[in-house]
């Protein structure tokens, strides 16, 4: 995590002076990333620079600048995320807070002396992005109860590319179809799928184990087989139903009784019922 990088000038002119740079070379996403450059001898130098300069590009951002006539300036893009800290012309030290994937860059300090030119120190930062995973399963429909099968998905997305292996036997482990895809933003996606048939889930669920290259910790993701059922009815409700029908049965019942006994006190049921004299 220190890097010294031989200083040259931006005119002809060569300078007997190195610049020692340290930094942090390796940091996760949301990280802090800090980087500092020393200047053994600081004759003439008049202002002190910090740039940003992608791997694949030869242009140069800046971030920040320290100068005894106008002090600190942070560029406002960077305002709320660089710190600059032991600011003067012989000791500078940046803080990037929050690192981004789009941090992945090398980081130039350039002491700015008069007549000379520019004397500079670099580290270049590699920023990695700790996995996402994703699992699910589901049941693949077959004719034969005894062949059903299910398939358990995984996948994890991170940087560098994520690794995946099953807690099963060796032989089922050799079933899986892996594949990894590389995304917009640089990281990598690795997907694993392991089919296997009701018989051999002997435990109801499998164990998804995600790695990442050059570190110990593993993160596993147990997915349980859950079959697909049919809705059942909550519990008594074929008593609720029937209890329905033998209320609407009685009430329908005594207002007939009672309907038939009034017509008989008015005479009505008689004529009704002799309407076909």
């Amino acid at each position: 995590f220190l890097r010294v990088v031989n200083a040259f000038a931006s005119n002809k002119t060569a300078l007997c002076a190195n610049v020692k740079a340290f930094g942090t070379t390796k940091a996760y996403v949301h990280e802090e990333a800090t980087f500092s450059c020393t200047l053994p001898e600081t004759a003439g130098v008049l202002q002190v620079t910090w740039q940003k300069t992608y791997k694949d590009d030869r242009t140069a951002e800046n971030l920040a600048t320290h100068s005894e006539k106008y002090g600190t300036t942070i560029l406002p893009s960077y305002s709320t995320r660089v710190n600059l800290s032991d600011a003067d012309l012989r000791t500078t030290r940046i803080t990037l807070r929050n690192v981004t994937l789009e941090d992945e860059a090398c980081y130039i300090c350039s002491f700015n002396a008069y007549p000379n030119g520019s004397i500079r120190g670099q580290i270049c930062l590699t920023v990695y992005s700790k996995p996402e995973i994703r699992a699910e399963q589901r049941e693949i429909s077959s004719s034969a109860v005894s062949e059903k099968k299910v398939m358990f998905m995984c996948s994890a997305t991170g940087k560098p590319a994520p690794e995946i292996r099953w807690n099963v036997t060796e032989s089922l482990a050799k079933l899986a179809a892996q594949q990894s895809v590389e995304n917009a933003d640089k990281t990598l996606t690795a997907t694993s799928n392991l089919t296997l048939e009701l018989s051999q889930l002997q435990d109801g669920y499998v164990d998804c184990v995600v790695s990442t290259p050059g570190q110990t910790e593993q993160i596993h993701k147990r997915i349980y087989y859950e079959k697909e059922r049919i809705p059942e009815p909550p519990k008594g409700h074929s008593f609720e139903v029937m209890g329905i029908v033998i209320a609407v049965v009685l009430i329908t019942t005594v207002a007939v009784i009672l309907v038939m006994r009034k017509a008989k006190r008015t005479g009505k049921l008689y004529f009704c019922c002799n309407n076909s004299e």
